[in-house]
């Protein structure tokens, strides 16, 4: 499973917040991950599917995020990308929706 997720986390970096109850639930899925100047928009997607988690961001999130992770649980590497990247999520019916601080002091 871990060579797995390396292997996509280096497929990631060649095409290259507050923790929701949804991704808390969903797993404690330890991830193994190293990227360099990543879209973040494309690492989020990367840790929600190894999470199973649905995920919606809008159209605010983006940036680029280096990123070195060992043996770390999903939830904890989400929280921690959120956060140095300024955004936040919020669960709505079992959606984790990352959007900025901004957006969701003005819509939520």
């Amino acid at each position: 499973m871990k060579a797995r997720i390396a292997a996509i986390a280096a497929l990631l970096a060649c095409s290259l917040v507050v923790t929701a109850p949804a991704l808390r639930a969903a797993h404690s899925e330890r991830v193994d991950l190293s990227v360099t100047d990543a879209n973040i928009r494309d690492v989020l997607t990367f840790l929600a599917q190894q999470a199973r988690v649905n995920l919606v961001m809008t159209e605010a999130v983006r940036g680029k995020v280096t990123v070195y992770l060992e043996d770390v649980r999903v939830d904890h590497a989400m929280d921690v990308i959120l956060r140095v990247g300024g955004f936040v999520s919020v669960t709505r019916r079992g959606i984790l929706v990352v959007m900025t601080r901004q957006e969701q002091a003005r819509f939520w």
